[in-house]
């Protein structure tokens, strides 16, 4: 069986993982309490999904033959842009999305056309612009 990595968020290796003949139950932090897996069919599963990093993804693999410098950037950017309340809604998606980028990347390293690309990609508001008037009201108030 295989070895539990620390906990991805407290990095603790105090960590429970039990089986059970008819379900086995998430991998449990005794530091910060994060669990999971859930819904896995055995004890190896569990552990194995446990020990899943983002790093590990192979689509993120520099190495891997079709790795693509736009996805990991595409994916940079929306972590950065919308991950942990950090979107400010006042202002427009693209522009977020675009300033970031040109904080990250000169002209040298990431191309006009690659930011146009990835700020399409990741931007949801499909329609372009920025937020209304009431849009902008309904959060003032």
């Amino acid at each position: 069986m295989s070895e539990l990595k620390p906990c991805p968020f407290c990095g603790s290796t105090n960590l429970e993982c039990d089986d059970q003949d008819w379900d086995p139950l998430p991998v449990t932090c005794k530091k910060c309490r994060a669990e999971g897996p859930t819904g896995c069919d055995d004890i190896q599963e569990t552990k194995d999904f446990w020990n899943k990093r983002f790093n590990d993804l192979e689509y993120l693999n520099e190495k891997h033959t079709y790795f693509s410098k736009e996805l990991k950037i595409a994916i940079a950017a929306w972590e950065a842009v919308y991950q942990d309340g950090k979107f400010d809604s006042k202002q427009g998606h693209k522009k977020q999305i675009l300033v970031w980028l040109n904080k990250q990347y000169d002209e040298k390293k990431l191309s006009n056309s690659a930011r146009e690309r990835i700020a399409t990609l990741i931007n949801p508001n499909k329609k372009g612009g920025a937020p209304s008037s009431e849009s902008k009201q309904e959060l003032t108030s």
